[in-house]
């Protein structure tokens, strides 16, 4: 498993969580045009087995309408420390991975606590 890290978050939380996901990479180093617009984004994640991690609502509604994959997950944090994001998604990994495992399940909201 492995996350496709859309522009709102900082590239830093890939290499942070390479033991988790390892082959984490961010939208701006994966050979989209910059900016990339979300379609292409959407069609990149599911053409090569990503999962789309996002702040953005916009991929909410562009898997309603496509479904899965890819699978999103929307992080509902607004502006933060890279730190504080890692620990937010490392605090909800048994939510993360059962929602990866959920095949209808086409968004998950991670929130803080």
């Amino acid at each position: 498993m492995k996350l496709l890290i859309d522009d709102n978050i900082s590239w830093r939380l890939g290499k942070c969580l390479q033991d988790v996901f390892p082959g984490s990479i961010h939208v701006s180093r994966c050979g989209l045009p910059t900016p990339a617009g979300d379609w292409a984004i959407h069609d990149f994640a599911k053409r090569n087995d990503y999962i789309l991690l996002t702040q953005d609502d916009d991929f909410e509604v562009i898997s309603l309408l496509r479904g899965v994959p890819p699978k999103v997950i929307l992080l509902r944090t607004g502006n933060m420390r890279v730190r504080d994001m890692e620990q937010i998604l490392r605090g909800g990994l048994d939510e993360i991975f059962e929602f990866l495992r959920e095949e209808d399940k086409c968004v998950l909201h991670i929130m803080p606590a």
